[in-house]
């Protein structure tokens, strides 16, 4: 009857007298008494049919078929009415809109428009800084060529607005740009600026929901070959070579900042300082927003007793690394103790961690942790309400340093590569610095300067100095551990 690849359809035919399985009639699923009427109906038993018996069905209403049981169908849809009677449907537009809202289910209606901004707001805000910053640069460089272009036939006009270009046309103009743009006094940007500004370009693009990739797509070929080209020109031409990085500060040049009174807790602005830069060693805090969004309430810093010793645990909630995000959702949240010095109580980050909450006020205007150090303290309150400016804590670690006339480009950013440098002189494992410091990656590396000491012995070892090696017994705190570690430090030995 059926060939291979004919369509099989289904209809009900016969039934048949099954006598159990009462729970599973739609009256018990409901909770509800069965009806006299619906007591004797049939559960079904099926046929398979060809094309032709069904299209004769539907469409002669005439058929061989066995249908008298079809007169239940009036008394189904007579109790499906009673039971839609007493279990009404939910009204969806009544709930979101009606005069009482009772959905315990929605926190608020959010607008078309409200949702474009939140789009807006999920980028860091130096990310969009940058990207408008590129955006910027290009409408100048694009005007000041089609200004050039009026006077010059031989020079191409580029007219449309960057947002409203094609991709032909960006990758015309893109090209040029990398080419041409120059600083406003006159010099070439470096190769990774340029890489930089096209990528900021690019993110903007995708802000507007145009995702295009500059260095990926086809279509933009011509760039990715143009930028390429560029950078090695820079390059070779010694430019950007060179970054400038925060110095990491010596164990010698920490001791001149107490011995100095830099650091310490003499006054209310020395306390804070003091805060600030051991926060950012013990914890390894990046510069900027890390140190900003620690909070005096529900702080990332607790006060624990561990093992009959009192300790500072920081745990991070959201950083550079770790905005909270999809992207970051299975990254492990970083957690840091420090541990109360009782050989030098007066430098012990506990104790100065605890008199500087002590002289906080306890209501602040906003929930920031360090605060504005009063000039004539009130009793026990050093500190206003008013957090510490933007500018002036980015710039505490370098007025310390300078103040204590340590050279060198000094930053909050040192404390980060101070802790990362002084785990790796001892020999500790990369994976654990990471965990001190937060990084997902071997970015790390970037944060472990090798110190004098480690280029004297290289040096010392190119010559043929022979290092001896004695063995140093040290005890650290790394994360949640307690580490005994023996430290091979070398002692170059002249083979003459």
């Amino acid at each position: 009857m059926f060939q291979d690849g004919d369509d099989i359809f289904l209809t009900q035919n016969r039934f048949s007298q099954v006598p159990d399985e009462p729970a599973e009639d739609i009256c018990s699923l409901f909770g509800l008494p069965v009806p006299d009427e619906l007591e004797d109906i049939q559960t079904a038993n099926f046929q398979l049919l060809d094309q032709d018996d069904v299209f004769s069905l539907i469409g002669n209403g005439n058929s061989d078929l066995d249908l008298e049981s079809a007169e239940i169908d009036d008394d189904l849809a007579a109790w499906a009415e009673q039971i839609e009677t007493q279990h009404p449907p939910i009204s969806i537009a009544a709930t979101v809109t009606g005069p009482e809202n009772t959905n315990k289910r929605i926190k608020r209606i959010v607008s078309d428009d409200e949702i474009k901004r939140i789009a807006v707001k999920s980028t860091a805000d130096n990310t969009k800084k940058k990207m408008r910053w590129a955006i910027n640069v290009f409408r100048k460089w694009q005007l000041e060529r089609n200004e050039l272009a009026k006077r010059d036939e031989n020079i191409s006009c580029i007219a449309p607005d960057i947002e409203e270009m094609t991709k032909d046309e960006l990758c015309y103009s893109l090209s040029r740009f990398i080419c041409e743009v120059i600083k406003e006094n006159g010099e070439d940007y470096p190769g990774q600026t340029l890489y930089e500004i096209l990528i900021n370009i690019q993110m903007y693009f995708e802000q507007k929901g145009k995702c295009y990739k500059f260095l990926n797509e086809d279509a933009f070929l011509q760039v990715k070959n143009t930028l390429d080209f560029t950078m090695k020109q820079r390059a070779a031409a010694g430019l950007g070579i060179n970054k400038k990085k925060a110095e990491t500060i010596l164990v010698e040049e920490e001791e001149l900042l107490w011995q100095r009174g830099i650091l310490g807790d003499s006054n209310p602005a020395r306390l804070v300082d003091t805060i600030v830069y051991l926060i950012g060693l013990h914890f390894a805090l990046r510069a900027g927003k890390e140190h900003r969004n620690l909070r005096m309430k529900n702080s990332q810093i607790t006060i624990l007793e561990r093992n009959g010793e009192t300790c500072l645990k920081y745990s991070e909630d959201i950083s550079k690394s770790n905005q909270g995000g999809l992207k970051t959702r299975r990254i492990k949240q970083k957690q840091v103790y420090a541990y109360e010095d009782t050989a030098n109580p007066d430098r012990c980050i506990v104790r100065l961690y605890k008199k500087y909450i002590e002289h906080c006020p306890e209501q602040t205007k906003t929930n920031v942790f360090y605060l504005r150090p009063l000039s004539k303290p009130k009793e026990n309150i050093w500190y206003t309400a008013q957090p510490i400016g933007l500018n002036t804590l980015a710039a505490t670690v370098g007025k310390m340093c300078t103040e204590a006339g340590i050279q060198g480009f000094r930053s909050n950013h040192s404390l980060r590569a101070t802790a990362a440098t002084r785990l790796y002189e001892c020999g500790v494992d990369e994976q654990i610095i990471s965990e001190v410091t937060g990084h997902r990656s071997d970015a790390v590396r970037e944060y472990k300067r090798t110190s004098e000491t480690m280029r004297r012995d290289a040096c010392g070892i190119i010559r043929g100095d022979v290092p001896k090696k004695q063995e140093v017994s040290k005890k650290i705190c790394i994360g949640n551990q307690e580490l005994d570690i023996n430290i091979n430090v070398n002692v170059n030995v002249n083979k003459s």
